[in-house]
């Protein structure tokens, strides 16, 4: 049996190798048109700035290591030039002597990944990509020469690009489209806006990427729908689709994203052909809607089930939940599920809470913040959730990203069992809390309000601030009148039954405690989510 796998990379590679670990006798090539048979690519933002320190940290496996440990026939610097689905054969050319030649196989893998959009930039001067080790070291080293660079795109690698190009002490300029950043919402975006200005990033927000032209000195001039910016080098980081240009034409059918269109079990309309990866979309679990979502994690699984249901194991994909996290700076930025944006495009309900808790008990120390968004409908069913802190954020995001993928709800939040101790959490863990939050607004009736929209009326509603008066005269949220916790009972006559009364403390426990005691009195009350701590990091 011989199969030719397209792409090398985490599918193709992960995939040959675990055939031939199936089927050691079976005939296995990997094609593969760059000189390296697999890569860590989403490593190369830290190459930039020396903490990865050489190119060949980035390789994963080497030609060598696949033919003497697993027995594969790569083939690098050669491409595929044409696939004949009904002639069950390849066009290959080899890159380097030009030579051209078929090849036939009984089963194909199509794993040639994704490609990024590059508007037809890709042959000016000081125009860089970051999708392959060449593209690192070329823009590495102009990195060492200029003073200024302009990134567009404002998404996770042109974020971790940043945030490496900083530490070469290189200015700069960020455009995106979008009128805010990465896929978290916008009022969590908003922390993010916050450390990249104090960075020194200059922001074009809200601004398309009109043309790029090359000046006489060399310099480049971008142009938006609203800015003229004069900038050294620039940084093409706007996202990437399915490369599937080699079987554009075809007979293999393709989905209404022009990705690869496969069934769970990876294979084509062609059942010897198989595809996953960046080529494909994903169904998301919420909401069973396919998704594009080129992620390495699902490229490396995708690699393993074809290689399975080729040696007919009957192995079948898995719904995403769309979980991702990246850093910068100091911070760690996670997401699962679905954001507000992607809620409001299929139309679907939702409702947010919002806490500023603890990495872990806060009587150990070093206990650092951690912003918490999370998102779920009507029944309490969770459809996402957000995190930004400095320590344990991922260690929230994989445990609601497992409770997402079993279609878990609020209940799940509070009926955690993790380990416990100071060092790692609080003995109520912030995920934990979340789920209480939202039981008690689905079944105790208690209204809340979110930090951004509390800033938007604060100078019209009566708001209480429930901390001690030192801390209220630091700075509280609009109008507040100040009447501490436990001095609220003796000052029932400052209260209106008649009006909504809005009460902030620092974090959003104590007023939770204040609004608990008043509207067992009768009160009509709201607690502000987060407090005045979260009203100040998620407002502009």
């Amino acid at each position: 049996m011989k199969t030719i796998i397209i792409g090398g990379v985490a599918l193709g590679a992960s995939c040959a190798a675990r055939l031939k670990r199936l089927r050691p006798l079976d005939e296995v090539i990997i094609i593969e048109k760059g000189k390296y048979p697999s890569f860590a690519n989403c490593g190369l933002p830290y190459f930039l700035s020396g903490e990865i320190k050489d190119t060949s940290d980035l390789i994963v496996t080497d030609v060598q290591t696949l033919k003497n440990k697993y027995g594969i026939d790569v083939r690098i610097n050669h491409e595929v030039i044409n696939v004949f689905p009904n002639l069950n054969k390849i066009e290959v050319k080899n890159l380097l002597t030009t030579e051209t030649f078929g090849l036939s196989y009984d089963n194909l893998v199509l794993a040639m990944g994704a490609k990024e959009i590059d508007l037809g930039y890709k042959n000016i001067d000081n125009v860089y990509f970051l999708r392959t080790i060449d593209d690192a070291a070329r823009l590495k080293d102009r990195l060492k020469t200029i003073k200024e660079i302009t990134v567009v795109g404002g998404g996770f690698i042109g974020l971790e690009a940043i945030d490496n190009i900083l530490k070469m002490n290189v200015k700069v300029n960020l455009i995106e489209a979008k009128d805010h950043l990465s896929n978290l919402d916008k009022d969590m975006a908003t922390f993010l806006k916050k450390i990249l200005i104090n960075k020194g990033v200059n922001l074009y927000l809200n601004e398309k990427l009109l043309n790029i032209t090359e000046n006489k000195d060399k310099t480049l001039t971008i142009k938006t729908n609203k800015s003229l910016i004069k900038s050294e080098a620039v940084l093409l980081s706007i996202g990437v689709k399915p490369n599937i240009d080699l079987i554009r034409n075809s007979a293999i059918e393709l989905d209404e994203f022009n990705a690869i269109k496969v069934n769970d079990k990876l294979q084509t309309n062609f059942k010897n052909i198989y595809a996953g990866g960046d080529l494909i979309t994903n169904k998301c679990v919420v909401n069973d809607e396919y998704i594009y979502s080129p992620l390495a994690g699902f490229a490396n699984k995708h690699g393993r089930i074809i290689a399975n249901n080729i040696a007919n194991l009957e192995y079948f994909r898995q719904k995403v939940t769309l979980a991702s996290v990246f850093k910068f700076d100091e911070y760690t930025f996670a997401s699962v599920g679905l954001n507000e944006d992607l809620l409001k495009k299929f139309n679907m309900k939702y409702h947010s809470i919002y806490q500023n808790g603890n990495s872990h008990a806060t009587y150990y120390p070093n206990a650092t913040s951690v912003i918490t968004k999370i998102l779920y409908d009507d029944n309490g069913k969770i459809l996402g959730g957000q995190f930004i802190g400095k320590n344990l954020v991922d260690k929230r995001l994989d445990v609601l990203s497992n409770i997402i993928l079993k279609g878990g709800t609020y209940k799940d939040l509070m009926e955690i069992e993790s380990c416990y101790s100071p060092i790692y959490s609080s003995a109520k863990d912030i995920l934990d809390f979340s789920g209480f939050i939202i039981d008690n607004i689905l079944n105790m009736n208690l209204k809340t309000i979110s930090p951004i929209d509390i800033k938007q009326i604060e100078n019209d509603v009566f708001i209480i601030d429930v901390r001690n008066k030192s801390m209220y005269d630091k700075g509280h949220i609009g109008n507040a009148i100040n009447i501490p916790l436990e001095s609220l009972l003796n000052n029932l006559d400052k209260l209106d039954k008649n009006k909504t009364i809005y009460i902030h403390c620092q974090v959003g426990i104590t007023s939770y405690n204040a609004c608990c005691k008043l509207k067992a009195l009768g009160y009509d009350v709201c607690n502000v989510m987060g407090g005045y701590s979260l009203y100040q990091l998620l407002n502009e």
